[in-house]
């Protein structure tokens, strides 16, 4: 037979631990005030907009360095990546390796391979 009271209290245990898990970021806590989030052990200075660290981290890919990838940035989550690569698993790469980067929800992929 099961005991119901034990379920109950390891289902509550294991909610707690996923909201707390929830709460917190690889940047420590999230606070959220009225509009918006805030990430509190977030660093005061901003070392290099998002769109410098992407444009690096292309560069130092093997597959992406040579292509002729531009980067936008729209807002202080969002890049954009525009411009001709080689192949399309080299714009899925270029994508990949943008979201790779700290700070970055979304990117807006622009690129396009030419035709022969």
């Amino acid at each position: 037979m099961i005991n119901l009271k034990r379920v109950a209290n390891v289902t509550g245990l294991f909610l707690a631990t996923i909201m707390l898990l929830g709460c917190a970021t690889e940047n420590g806590p999230v606070v959220f005030s009225d509009d918006h989030q805030v990430n509190t052990f977030a660093p005061i200075e901003n070392s290099a907009p998002l769109s410098n660290q992407v444009r690096a981290a292309l560069k130092a890919s093997a597959r992406t360095r040579y292509q002729q990838i531009s980067v936008g940035q729209d807002n202080e989550d969002t890049v954009k990546l525009s411009g001709t690569v080689n192949d399309s698993a080299l714009t899925f790469e270029a994508e990949r390796i943008a979201y790779t980067v700290t700070g970055v929800r979304f990117v807006v992929n622009n690129l396009i391979v030419p035709r022969n």
